[in-house]
Protein backbone atom coordinates (compact mmCIF):
# COMPACT_ATOMS: atom_id res chain seq x y z
CA UNK A 1 0.00 0.00 0.00
CA UNK A 2 1.60 3.46 -1.32
CA UNK A 3 1.83 6.66 0.75
CA UNK A 4 -0.59 9.14 0.47
CA UNK A 5 0.28 11.88 -2.04
CA UNK A 6 0.56 14.49 0.81
CA UNK A 7 2.94 12.11 2.80
CA UNK A 8 5.35 12.13 -0.28
CA UNK A 9 5.28 15.29 -2.66
CA UNK A 10 4.49 18.16 0.71
CA UNK A 11 7.04 17.70 2.96
CA UNK A 12 9.26 19.97 1.96
CA UNK A 13 6.90 23.13 0.80
CA UNK A 14 5.23 22.92 4.31
CA UNK A 15 8.53 23.17 5.96
CA UNK A 16 9.94 26.30 3.90
CA UNK A 17 6.48 27.94 3.23
CA UNK A 18 3.62 26.62 6.07
CA UNK A 19 2.78 26.78 9.21
CA UNK A 20 6.53 27.12 10.48
CA UNK A 21 8.68 28.05 7.79
CA UNK A 22 12.68 27.82 7.49
CA UNK A 23 13.20 29.96 4.97
CA UNK A 24 11.67 33.25 6.22
CA UNK A 25 13.60 33.07 9.81
CA UNK A 26 16.48 34.30 7.41
CA UNK A 27 15.65 37.89 7.68
CA UNK A 28 14.97 40.31 4.21
CA UNK A 29 15.04 36.62 1.92
CA UNK A 30 12.03 37.35 -0.11
CA UNK A 31 11.14 34.00 -1.13
CA UNK A 32 9.04 34.04 -4.47
CA UNK A 33 5.80 32.07 -3.26
CA UNK A 34 4.25 30.33 -6.05
CA UNK A 35 0.88 31.86 -7.46
CA UNK A 36 -2.12 30.94 -9.55
CA UNK A 37 -3.94 33.67 -11.51
CA UNK A 38 -7.67 32.98 -10.45
CA UNK A 39 -9.56 32.27 -13.83
CA UNK A 40 -12.69 34.56 -13.58
CA UNK A 41 -10.75 37.43 -12.60
CA UNK A 42 -7.23 37.65 -14.80
CA UNK A 43 -6.09 40.32 -12.39
CA UNK A 44 -6.17 38.56 -9.07
CA UNK A 45 -4.02 36.15 -7.99
CA UNK A 46 -3.82 33.24 -5.03
CA UNK A 47 -1.04 31.94 -3.52
CA UNK A 48 -0.93 28.66 -4.43
CA UNK A 49 -2.51 25.86 -1.59
CA UNK A 50 0.76 23.97 -0.71
CA UNK A 51 -0.66 21.19 0.97
CA UNK A 52 -2.71 20.04 -2.20
CA UNK A 53 0.42 20.90 -5.62
CA UNK A 54 3.87 20.09 -5.43
CA UNK A 55 5.88 23.60 -5.99
CA UNK A 56 8.03 23.13 -8.54
CA UNK A 57 10.74 25.19 -8.07
CA UNK A 58 11.20 27.11 -4.85
CA UNK A 59 12.61 30.78 -5.71
CA UNK A 60 14.10 33.42 -3.85
CA UNK A 61 15.47 37.01 -4.75
CA UNK A 62 19.50 37.32 -3.74
CA UNK A 63 21.31 41.14 -3.96
CA UNK A 64 24.60 38.90 -5.35
CA UNK A 65 23.57 35.47 -7.50
CA UNK A 66 26.83 34.76 -8.33
CA UNK A 67 28.81 35.25 -4.83
CA UNK A 68 25.73 33.15 -3.05
CA UNK A 69 26.31 30.75 -5.40
CA UNK A 70 29.95 30.49 -4.99
CA UNK A 71 29.71 30.19 -1.42
CA UNK A 72 26.90 27.57 -1.70
CA UNK A 73 29.23 25.81 -4.15
CA UNK A 74 32.22 25.98 -1.32
CA UNK A 75 29.56 24.52 1.27
CA UNK A 76 28.41 21.25 -0.82
CA UNK A 77 25.16 22.73 -1.92
CA UNK A 78 24.27 22.81 -5.84
CA UNK A 79 21.25 24.81 -6.95
CA UNK A 80 19.68 26.33 -10.16
CA UNK A 81 19.00 28.85 -12.21
CA UNK A 82 15.05 28.67 -13.82
CA UNK A 83 14.84 30.18 -16.32
CA UNK A 84 16.81 32.34 -18.57
CA UNK A 85 14.14 35.29 -19.47
CA UNK A 86 12.38 34.24 -22.40
CA UNK A 87 12.97 36.97 -24.68
CA UNK A 88 16.63 35.32 -24.36
CA UNK A 89 15.85 32.64 -25.11
CA UNK A 90 16.87 31.02 -28.66
CA UNK A 91 13.20 30.30 -29.47
CA UNK A 92 11.90 33.74 -28.34
CA UNK A 93 15.75 35.54 -30.48
CA UNK A 94 13.56 37.21 -33.42
CA UNK A 95 11.58 39.09 -30.68
CA UNK A 96 14.03 40.20 -28.85
CA UNK A 97 14.60 43.55 -27.12
CA UNK A 98 16.24 45.12 -24.22
CA UNK A 99 14.13 44.56 -20.99
CA UNK A 100 16.33 45.97 -18.14
CA UNK A 101 14.46 45.23 -15.33
CA UNK A 102 13.61 41.46 -16.57
CA UNK A 103 17.07 41.35 -16.75
CA UNK A 104 18.13 42.73 -13.17
CA UNK A 105 15.91 40.61 -12.03
CA UNK A 106 16.80 37.16 -13.65
CA UNK A 107 20.29 37.93 -12.33
CA UNK A 108 19.04 37.56 -8.82
CA UNK A 109 16.59 34.80 -8.72
CA UNK A 110 18.26 31.22 -7.71
CA UNK A 111 16.18 28.06 -6.95
CA UNK A 112 16.86 26.34 -4.20
CA UNK A 113 17.48 22.71 -3.99
CA UNK A 114 14.16 21.33 -2.87
CA UNK A 115 12.73 18.18 -3.60
CA UNK A 116 9.51 16.05 -1.94
CA UNK A 117 12.23 13.00 -1.04
CA UNK A 118 14.55 15.22 0.91
CA UNK A 119 14.54 14.50 5.04
CA UNK A 120 14.35 17.73 7.31
CA UNK A 121 17.31 17.15 8.26
CA UNK A 122 18.29 18.32 4.59
CA UNK A 123 16.62 20.80 4.32
CA UNK A 124 17.79 22.68 6.92
CA UNK A 125 21.85 21.63 5.98
CA UNK A 126 20.52 23.61 2.72
CA UNK A 127 18.56 26.90 5.16
CA UNK A 128 21.60 26.80 7.14
CA UNK A 129 24.00 27.20 3.80
CA UNK A 130 21.74 29.78 2.60
CA UNK A 131 22.17 31.72 5.40
CA UNK A 132 25.48 31.56 6.23
CA UNK A 133 26.25 32.46 2.42
CA UNK A 134 23.99 35.84 3.02
CA UNK A 135 25.35 36.36 6.46
CA UNK A 136 27.31 39.94 6.05
CA UNK A 137 29.96 38.63 7.42
CA UNK A 138 30.74 35.60 4.75
CA UNK A 139 30.59 38.95 2.44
Amino acid sequence: MGRAVSDVVNPVARQVTGSSPALPSIDHLPVLAPVIVVHDNPERVELVDIDNTVPFNLVVRVDDRDEVFARMKAAGIGFGVHYPPNHSQPAFQRWHRRLPDTEASAKQLLSLPFHPAMTEAEVTTVVDALATALAPAAR
